[in-house]
Protein backbone atom coordinates (compact mmCIF):
# COMPACT_ATOMS: atom_id res chain seq x y z
CA UNK A 1 0.00 0.00 0.00
CA UNK A 2 1.50 3.59 -0.81
CA UNK A 3 1.95 6.04 1.18
CA UNK A 4 -0.80 8.43 -0.16
CA UNK A 5 -3.32 5.43 0.70
CA UNK A 6 -1.97 4.89 3.81
CA UNK A 7 -2.66 8.30 4.49
CA UNK A 8 -6.14 8.53 3.43
CA UNK A 9 -7.17 5.43 5.63
CA UNK A 10 -5.41 6.97 8.30
CA UNK A 11 -7.39 10.70 8.26
CA UNK A 12 -10.48 8.90 7.80
CA UNK A 13 -10.17 7.20 11.32
CA UNK A 14 -9.00 10.28 12.33
CA UNK A 15 -11.83 12.38 11.17
CA UNK A 16 -14.47 9.17 12.35
CA UNK A 17 -12.75 9.79 15.85
CA UNK A 18 -13.49 13.28 15.93
CA UNK A 19 -17.19 13.23 14.79
CA UNK A 20 -17.74 9.78 17.28
CA UNK A 21 -15.77 10.20 20.34
CA UNK A 22 -17.96 13.07 21.54
CA UNK A 23 -20.83 11.48 21.16
CA UNK A 24 -19.77 8.04 22.55
CA UNK A 25 -18.21 9.76 25.35
CA UNK A 26 -21.68 11.78 26.00
CA UNK A 27 -23.22 8.54 25.86
CA UNK A 28 -21.03 6.56 27.71
CA UNK A 29 -21.24 9.10 30.30
CA UNK A 30 -24.78 9.52 31.10
CA UNK A 31 -24.46 5.20 31.21
CA UNK A 32 -22.08 5.42 33.65
CA UNK A 33 -23.61 7.63 36.03
CA UNK A 34 -26.63 6.04 35.69
CA UNK A 35 -25.01 2.28 36.83
CA UNK A 36 -23.58 4.02 39.84
CA UNK A 37 -26.96 5.43 41.00
CA UNK A 38 -27.81 1.73 40.66
CA UNK A 39 -30.86 2.71 38.55
CA UNK A 40 -31.32 3.10 34.93
CA UNK A 41 -31.83 6.32 33.23
CA UNK A 42 -33.04 7.06 30.34
CA UNK A 43 -31.08 9.56 27.98
CA UNK A 44 -31.86 13.18 28.22
CA UNK A 45 -34.73 14.43 25.65
CA UNK A 46 -33.23 17.04 22.86
CA UNK A 47 -35.21 20.12 23.98
CA UNK A 48 -38.73 20.45 22.10
CA UNK A 49 -38.61 22.48 18.67
CA UNK A 50 -40.66 24.94 18.03
CA UNK A 51 -44.05 24.68 16.42
CA UNK A 52 -44.23 24.65 12.80
CA UNK A 53 -46.08 27.97 11.84
CA UNK A 54 -46.95 28.28 7.82
CA UNK A 55 -46.15 26.01 4.94
CA UNK A 56 -42.85 24.10 5.70
CA UNK A 57 -40.01 24.16 2.44
CA UNK A 58 -40.03 21.85 -0.67
CA UNK A 59 -37.44 20.98 -2.41
CA UNK A 60 -38.14 23.33 -5.14
CA UNK A 61 -37.49 26.06 -2.14
CA UNK A 62 -34.15 24.61 -0.72
CA UNK A 63 -32.42 24.67 -4.37
CA UNK A 64 -29.83 26.68 -4.46
CA UNK A 65 -30.00 28.29 -0.94
CA UNK A 66 -26.87 28.16 1.28
CA UNK A 67 -27.24 27.12 5.26
CA UNK A 68 -24.68 27.91 8.22
CA UNK A 69 -25.72 24.14 9.99
CA UNK A 70 -24.29 23.71 13.77
CA UNK A 71 -22.48 20.65 14.60
CA UNK A 72 -19.89 20.08 17.63
CA UNK A 73 -16.88 21.30 15.57
CA UNK A 74 -18.39 24.44 14.55
CA UNK A 75 -20.14 25.73 11.74
CA UNK A 76 -21.00 23.83 8.55
CA UNK A 77 -21.69 25.97 5.29
CA UNK A 78 -23.79 23.89 3.12
CA UNK A 79 -25.42 25.18 -0.58
CA UNK A 80 -27.89 22.83 -1.50
CA UNK A 81 -27.90 22.55 -5.09
CA UNK A 82 -30.43 22.03 -7.91
CA UNK A 83 -30.23 19.01 -9.24
CA UNK A 84 -29.44 17.00 -5.53
CA UNK A 85 -26.24 18.11 -5.23
CA UNK A 86 -24.24 19.97 -2.44
CA UNK A 87 -21.09 21.35 -1.49
CA UNK A 88 -19.90 21.93 2.04
CA UNK A 89 -17.30 23.82 3.63
CA UNK A 90 -16.31 21.98 7.32
CA UNK A 91 -15.80 24.35 10.06
CA UNK A 92 -11.79 25.68 10.50
CA UNK A 93 -11.30 22.80 13.17
CA UNK A 94 -11.72 19.77 10.19
CA UNK A 95 -10.71 21.85 7.49
CA UNK A 96 -6.61 20.64 7.69
CA UNK A 97 -8.13 17.24 7.93
CA UNK A 98 -10.49 16.90 4.95
CA UNK A 99 -7.77 18.65 2.90
CA UNK A 100 -5.68 15.47 3.50
CA UNK A 101 -8.52 13.18 3.16
CA UNK A 102 -9.86 14.90 0.36
CA UNK A 103 -7.57 17.10 -1.42
CA UNK A 104 -9.66 19.86 -0.99
CA UNK A 105 -11.22 22.09 1.65
CA UNK A 106 -14.92 21.20 0.76
CA UNK A 107 -16.76 18.52 0.61
CA UNK A 108 -19.37 17.23 -2.14
CA UNK A 109 -22.41 15.12 -1.94
CA UNK A 110 -26.14 14.83 -2.26
CA UNK A 111 -29.03 15.79 -0.64
CA UNK A 112 -32.61 14.15 -1.24
CA UNK A 113 -35.93 15.75 0.55
CA UNK A 114 -39.15 13.04 1.25
CA UNK A 115 -42.10 14.74 3.03
CA UNK A 116 -39.98 17.35 5.52
CA UNK A 117 -37.23 14.95 6.41
CA UNK A 118 -34.09 15.91 4.42
CA UNK A 119 -30.68 13.31 3.64
CA UNK A 120 -27.90 14.39 2.79
CA UNK A 121 -24.41 12.37 2.06
CA UNK A 122 -21.10 13.11 1.63
CA UNK A 123 -18.16 11.08 1.16
CA UNK A 124 -15.48 12.02 3.26
CA UNK A 125 -11.84 9.69 2.40
CA UNK A 126 -13.27 6.02 2.55
CA UNK A 127 -16.13 6.83 4.74
CA UNK A 128 -20.25 7.66 3.85
CA UNK A 129 -21.58 10.28 6.15
CA UNK A 130 -25.59 10.71 6.26
CA UNK A 131 -26.79 13.56 8.43
CA UNK A 132 -30.52 13.84 8.89
CA UNK A 133 -32.45 17.41 8.67
CA UNK A 134 -36.23 18.75 8.89
CA UNK A 135 -37.78 21.20 7.49
CA UNK A 136 -40.22 23.36 9.71
CA UNK A 137 -41.95 25.91 8.54
CA UNK A 138 -39.38 28.27 6.54
CA UNK A 139 -36.28 27.09 8.81
CA UNK A 140 -33.92 24.10 8.28
CA UNK A 141 -33.21 21.87 11.84
CA UNK A 142 -30.16 19.28 11.79
CA UNK A 143 -29.72 17.28 14.35
CA UNK A 144 -32.24 19.68 16.63
CA UNK A 145 -30.42 22.63 15.55
CA UNK A 146 -31.92 25.22 13.80
CA UNK A 147 -29.49 26.04 10.76
CA UNK A 148 -29.01 29.83 9.53
CA UNK A 149 -30.07 30.75 5.67
CA UNK A 150 -27.15 32.82 3.95
CA UNK A 151 -28.82 32.68 0.62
Amino acid sequence: MDSNKIALVLGGLLLAAFIALPLMNKNNAASTAATQQGTTQAAPEAAPLPPVTGPSLTANDLANTTWDVPSERGIVRATLHAGGTITATPPPALANTVLMMTGSTTLQGTWTMNGTNVTVTAKVGPTVQTFKCEARGQDLYCGGERATRVQ
